[in-house]
This record gives C-alpha cells, structure tokens and sequence, in this order.
C-alpha cells in the first residue's frame, strides 16, 4: 500500500509541475502583473491529509501562508523565454500532464471500488454456483419425470395397440358371423322359394280342380229353406265377413256372391259374421247392392256381433239369422272430416247423403221414419249406440230368425284361408301397441267420398287422421 501511495506521490508532483513551470514563464512575460504564490500538494494531500506548503518564488510578493511551514522550497532557475513551438509543446506536455493524473485517479477510483465489490462478487459466485447445483438437479428430477413419463406413454400405446388389435378381431369375428348369416338366409330364402313354388302349383292344380258344371254343385243336402226346428244347416255356399269391411274384403265377398250365382241361383249363399265392428259405408253399400242383385237368396248369420255397417248388412239381408244372446248394435256413421270449412261441409253432405240412403231402408224395415229411427238411437243409449240382444233385435225386424244351433255342411276346401284377401288379412292382423302401451290396428286411408261406420268404443281400428 506505501509503494503505491509513493506512485500516486510521483505522479502528483509531475502533473503539478507544468503548472509551477507554467507560472514562471507567465511571470517573466508579464513583470508588472501581481505576484501570486504556487502551491505544491505534498504526498500527505494524496494519502488524505489537509497540509500543504507555500513556495515562494523570486520577484513574486510573498504570499500568507501556514505558520508550520518552517523550510522555504528551493527556487527553480529562471525560465528562458520560450518560442511559440515550445509553447505548444508546452501545453501538450501540461494536458498529458493532467490526462496522467485523471487517469491514476481513476485507476485508484477502480482499485478502491474493485476492493469494495469483492465480497459481493464472491457472494455472487456462491450464489451463482448454488443456482447451477440446483438447476442441475432439478434436471435431473426432469429427467427421471421424463424418463417415467416416456415408460408410461410407451405402456398406454402398447394397450391401446393391444385394445385395437382385440376391436379389429372382435369386427372381423361379427362380420364373418354377419356372412355365415347371410349366406345361412340366402339359402333359406333359396328353400323357401322353392316351397312357394311348390304350393304355388298345388294351389294352381287344387284351383283347376274346383271348376266344374253347375249340376256339381247341387248335391243332395242343400235345403232351400235351411233353418229346421230351431237349427240352420250352412252349406258351403258360405262367404266369411269378419273383422273391418274394407274395399278388399267387399270386392271378396261380392265375387264370391256373382260366384255361387253362377254356379246355382236355386239355393241359399249364406254370408257368416262370426264378430265384426262394421267398416267402411262405400264398402257396406257394396255388398248390400251385390246382395240385392243376386238371384240366388242371400241370407246372413250373425253368430257373434255384428255393429254398425255390419249390422246394417245383416238387416239389409232377404233372411238373417242369430243366436239369442248374439249381439247386434246400429248406430249413425262417424267421419274424420277435414280441410276448410267449404270441403268439411261438401264431406258432411256426402255423409248424410249415405246414411239417408242406407238408413231409410233399414227404417222402413222397422216400421218407422229415419228421423223416428234416430231418435229411437238416442233413447236406448245417451250416445246413439242401440245395442240389442238376439231376441230384441229381431223384435225390432233387424233379425228375422233366432236359431238355437248351427250345423256347418260345408265342406271346408284347403283354399278357403287362400281366398281371403290377402290385404285385408294384412292390415287388419297386424296388431301394434300405441306409447301408452294400449293395443290398436292400423286402418287403411278410404278413397274419396267413403266415411267410416264402425262402432269401436275402446279406439281399437285407427287411420291416420285418428
């Protein structure tokens, strides 16, 4: 620390020496300016003292100066007058002068604060190799996640892998089952098809069979009048009328009439109703004109219920016969009417225009006039459904005969389930449960101008409008 305190001493005293050299030179060119005292900083000023000594120089007034300075400073030798080059070079030497001084200051300034910041900076080492021990570390923690994490993710593809390979198996097991079906189906339906086509050719062969002369017809037990002590004799000139009359079912029936007309107008055809809710009025109306046509006498049996239009056809009928507790309701025709009020009012004429034409014959039967005939509906029941036992309804002439047995002649053929038509058994077998779980079949839409009579309190036949 004394060796450099002594460097600072040298360079102080070399950077103040052009300054006193400087003065003199000053002086010896201005003689008559006032004299002024230099002052040399001494080493003590560098090292942080306050003492300095006052030099006098010759020809200079003697300036004030501290009482402790006791040895006057030698006088330097008079300065020769300088040329404006030495001049300059003078004053470069004065600036190097004072640019060295500047610069030991700076570096004492540097030294001072490099011996202040080294505790901080060894702190900041410590810290910064503390930050690097727990940077690596913590590498090495993620480096182990990783690693794990790696280790699961290569587990979960494996099961998935293995999981994909159990789907595709599982696919490709129900789509081999999915062929073995069908081939299985196809070779049923190729059986079926041949067993179609056998009974195809039976049911062809069995119908050329059934076409013969009339006289065949005719055997020995047909009565003309088949009700004898209380039991009817059906022969098998019978026609089956069940379920809802629809078109179908009454162009089956009127075929069937113009049929047994053919072959025999002698004796009776009998239409059985083993239970019937009625049907369609254009339908009804069918077989009623078919029945009135027909030359042969065409008689119905009631042998369950008959309601609404299939009552109407047993009333209509030349003879018709039932049990004593067979059921027999009339009641006037229901129309699901729709549109504006110009088409409900043209469907409501057609309506009436209908029920005119059925009813007022059937009135006429019973004695009375079609308005007597209504109101007569309304006294038996609030709602117009005149329901009637056997006896009753042939009191009021809906009947002409109550039998106490049936002895079916007939000759059941194996094509009579095959004339029943086909789509009338369709849609009226075809039971289907509603979202309130309640059983209901499905009717189909009648063509223009018919309207419904059926009577059906439990709404067990419904059509789209329904």
């Amino acid at each position: 620390m004394n060796s450099f305190k002594f460097f600072l001493s040298a360079v102080s005293a070399l950077a103040l020496a052009p300054f006193a050299f400087g003065q003199a030179i000053a002086e010896s060119e201005n003689p008559d300016k006032e004299k002024v005292s230099v002052v040399v900083v001494e080493e003590a000023e560098i090292a942080g003292s306050t003492e300095a000594k006052s030099v006098p120089v010759e020809g200079v007034k003697e300036s004030v100066a501290p009482a402790q300075m006791a040895e006057p400073v030698p006088v330097p030798p008079p300065v020769p007058e300088l040329t404006p080059e030495q001049r300059k070079q003078m004053e470069v030497r004065l600036l190097s002068a004072r640019k060295a001084r500047i610069d030991a200051e700076m570096a004492l300034a540097r030294a001072r604060l490099s011996e202040q910041l080294a505790p901080r900076a060894a702190e900041r080492a410590r810290m910064e190799a503390e930050t690097a021990l727990r940077v690596a570390r913590n590498n090495a923690k993620f480096a182990d996640i990783e690693a794990e994490k790696r280790k699961l993710d290569a587990a979960l593809s494996l099961e998935k892998a293995r999981d994909d390979l159990a789907i595709l198996e599982r696919g490709n097991a129900l789509r081999a089952a999915d062929l073995d079906f069908k081939i299985e189906r196809a070779k049923q339906d190729l059986t079926l098809a041949h067993r179609n086509r056998e009974i195809a050719q039976v049911q062809m062969a069995e119908k050329l069979r059934t076409v013969a002369p009339a006289a065949a017809f005719a055997p020995e037990n047909y009565l003309k009048d088949p009700l004898s002590d209380g039991k009817l004799y059906i022969s098998d000139r019978r026609i089956e009328l069940n379920d809802v009359i629809m078109p179908e079912l009454a162009n089956y029936v009127t075929e069937r009439i113009y049929f047994y007309n053919n072959q025999n107008t002698e004796y009776p055809i009998f239409i059985v109703i083993d239970s019937s809710p009625g049907g369609s009025v254009s339908a009804g109306y069918q077989i009623i004109k078919a029945m009135e046509s027909s030359k042969a006498p065409v008689y119905v049996v009631v042998k369950s219920y008959a309601a609404s239009m299939a009552a109407m056809i047993a009333t209509a009928a030349e003879r018709s016969f039932c049990y004593k507790d067979t059921v027999i309701m009339q009641h006037q025709p229901s129309s699901g009417t729709q549109g504006n009020l110009r088409q409900m009012a043209e469907q409501l004429d057609l309506v009436v225009e209908w029920t005119r034409n059925i009813n007022d014959k059937l009135a006429a039967k019973m004695g009375l006039t079609y308005e007597e005939y209504v109101a007569e509906m309304y006294k038996h029941n609030s709602q117009g459904d005149w329901t009637e036992f056997g006896d009753g309804a042939k009191k009021w002439n809906w009947i002409t005969d109550i039998v106490d047995t049936i002895d079916e002649t007939a000759f059941v053929r194996k094509e009579s389930e095959a004339k029943r038509p086909k789509m009338q058994t369709l849609i009226i077998r075809q039971q289907k449960i509603d979202e309130q779980g309640r059983p209901y079949f499905d009717l189909p839409t009648l063509p223009a101008g018919d309207v419904w009579m059926i009577y059906d309190p439990n709404n067990l036949y419904r059509t789209a409008a329904r």
